[in-house]
C-alpha cells in the first residue's frame, strides 16, 4: 500500500502571493452562450471563445452552437479558438 499522496502541481500565481490566475479554470461553452446574447454567428463565436480563453486552462464543449452557419466540424474549430490554433478555426 502506497501511504504517500503526490504533491498537487502548483498553478501560476498572479499579483498577490495567494491569487491564483486561474481563478476559475473551466470555461464553458454553455455558459458564454447564456451570458453572449450578442453573438450572431459561429465566426463570432469562435472569436470569443479566444478572447475569453485568456485565464482558462480547460474548456468544456457541452451544448452544440445554434447558430444556422455552424460547420461539420464544429467541435474541432471550437477547440482551436480555444487553444489559438488559426489552421482549425478557418
Amino acid at each position: 500500500m502506497c501511504r504517500h499522496r503526490p504533491h498537487p502541481i502548483p498553478l501560476p500565481q498572479g499579483e498577490g502571493e495567494n491569487e491564483n490566475i486561474y481563478s476559475n479554470p473551466m470555461l464553458n461553452l454553455s455558459e458564454i452562450l447564456l451570458r453572449r446574447h450578442d453573438i450572431e454567428s459561429f465566426e463570432q463565436l469562435c472569436a470569443v471563445i479566444s478572447d475569453e480563453a485568456k485565464g482558462h486552462i480547460h474548456f468544456r464543449i457541452d451544448v452544440k452552437p445554434p447558430y444556422p452557419d455552424t460547420p461539420a466540424n464544429w467541435e474541432d474549430r471550437l477547440e482551436g479558438a480555444f487553444v489559438g490554433i488559426h489552421s482549425v478555426t478557418r
